[in-house]
């Protein structure tokens, strides 16, 4: 037998490569090797048994093999047959906020909310009989606990004699698909309500049940101006009394014949001024945003959407509460209060 030398790559995630031995065999395959070492393997490193042909070309494809995986934006792990984890690429680590050296060795379980534990037994079962499960859409945990939508392509990894001893995984995050597929959806909800119905406590519910999809927040609130042009709360959800009697009648916008524009305070000890400042704390809010009602740039109301944290807001992500406030702005200024 050839005796190579072959770097030795690590858990995907690691970056240093070292020289390792490997015994050359007839070309065409690449499995995973089990140490014989009588020492503990480290658990950052995945050894690899490379069949290599004379030319060289099966070494290269594992080269370039290893720098997908490397550099992949999926989370790419392997695990064995009772579900304990082998490798763990960057991907991974950016996905589920593991690290390698932290998750390596633990169960897959880790990354599975419990009530979906049993689709993981019905999946290593299918690995076990040579079964490829693709685009399996489903639900894992960050390691922050947050969860997230997922879609899973698993397959068997079979040794030298075709045996199957693990199974590869491939997870790609749609979250923001889904909520987006939502938003869509909300979007489409509540304009066909506005169409159907004159009821503005109908359509000011439908408006709440649309901002608190669209816009993944906690809470939500809708005022509008009366005739004296003092605003006031018509609709909300998940705020108390206390609260809308401390800010009822405040406008964050000035009347100076701007046209206002929403204001986005990600933090809320910082960016507010009395009294919304304080009732806001009193509440456990974190985070808010204010999106202008308006009808030919005169100001009929307002959305408040809240947040039970702090929440960093981007421009383009606020737009559904704009095309809410704009849906809004039509029937109000045809039932003004």
């Amino acid at each position: 037998m050839t005796l190579l030398k072959f770097p030795e790559y690590p858990a995907i995630g690691q970056r240093t490569l070292k020289a390792k031995s490997i015994t050359k065999r007839n070309p065409s395959r690449a499995i995973p090797a089990k140490t014989t070492d009588s020492r503990r393997a480290s658990p950052n490193k995945t050894k690899l048994v490379v069949n290599v042909s004379a030319n060289g070309h099966d070494l290269a494809a594992v080269h370039r093999l290893a720098a997908i995986v490397e550099s992949s934006d999926d989370a790419i792990v392997s695990k064995d047959l009772d579900g304990i984890i082998q490798s763990w690429n960057p991907g991974a680590e950016k996905i589920f906020g593991y690290s390698a050296e932290e998750i390596i060795g633990k169960s897959i379980m880790l990354l599975i909310p419990p009530e979906r534990r049993n689709e993981e037994r019905m999946i290593l079962e299918r690995i076990r009989n040579g079964q490829r499960v693709q685009h399996y859409e489903t639900m894992r945990l960050r390691r922050d606990g947050v969860l997230l939508d997922v879609s899973l392509t698993i397959s068997p990894i079979k040794n030298a004699e075709g045996k199957v001893i693990g199974a590869s995984k491939i997870a790609r995050d749609i979250t923001e698909h889904k909520r987006e597929e939502l938003r869509q959806r909300a979007l489409y909800d509540f304009i066909t309500k506005v169409n159907r119905t004159s009821n503005l406590t109908e359509i000011y519910d439908a408006a709440i049940d649309a901002i608190l999809l669209c816009q993944h927040a906690n809470r939500a609130v809708i005022l509008a101006t009366d005739l004296n042009n003092t605003m006031r709360f018509v609709a909300w959800r998940g705020v108390s009394t206390t609260y809308r009697i401390s800010v009822e009648g405040y406008s964050p916008w000035k009347n100076n014949g701007s046209v206002p524009t929403p204001i986005l305070v990600a933090d809320v000890p910082a960016g507010l001024e009395e009294p919304v400042r304080t009732a806001a704390q009193r509440e456990g809010i974190r985070a808010l945003a204010f999106v202008p009602i308006t009808y030919e740039k005169r100001l009929l109301g307002r959305l408040g959407i809240f947040y039970n944290m702090p929440h960093p807001f981007t421009r383009e992500e606020i737009r559904p509460a704009e095309t809410i406030a704009a849906q809004l702005a039509f029937v109000m200024n045809a039932k003004p209060h």
